[in-house]
């Protein structure tokens, strides 16, 4: 899954009309308006869809673990799950990334393992 954005004709500093990709009845909006960026192919969208559903089951999930007490704690990513996946599927697989505490989301879309990722909320001293 790649966006395939050209690095030389992105611009670095925003411009005084934001970048739309859809219009406020969420249909997709073409030409000048999108700064030159169109949408992802359906595939990508679909897969980028996807991951977001299985992101929002993981915090569930997870966040129910916490309330049992098999962790100590978990901050939840509920509602930026966008904002994970998206920020993941623009990098490519020699960015670096450097997570905070609330960015299991982006762990799980990187590709690294869910009991890997709730090792460092279970408390325990010898783990991350």
């Amino acid at each position: 899954m790649s966006l395939n954005v050209e690095h030389a004709s992105v611009r670095t500093l925003p411009s005084e009309k934001p970048l739309r990709l859809l219009d406020n009845a969420g249909h997709a909006v073409t030409g000048s308006a999108t700064g030159g960026f169109g949408l992802p192919d359906t595939e990508t969208l679909l897969e980028l869809y996807r991951k977001m559903v299985v992101a929002r089951r993981f915090d569930v999930q997870v966040t129910a673990l916490t309330k049992q007490g098999r962790l100590a704690t978990y901050p939840s990513a509920y509602g930026q799950e966008a904002c994970e996946i998206g920020a993941v599927a623009a990098l490519t697989t020699e960015d670096w990334l450097f997570p905070t505490y609330r960015d299991s989301i982006a762990l799980l879309t990187r590709g690294i393992e869910p009991a890997d990722i709730l090792q460092s909320f279970r408390g325990d001293w010898h783990n991350g």
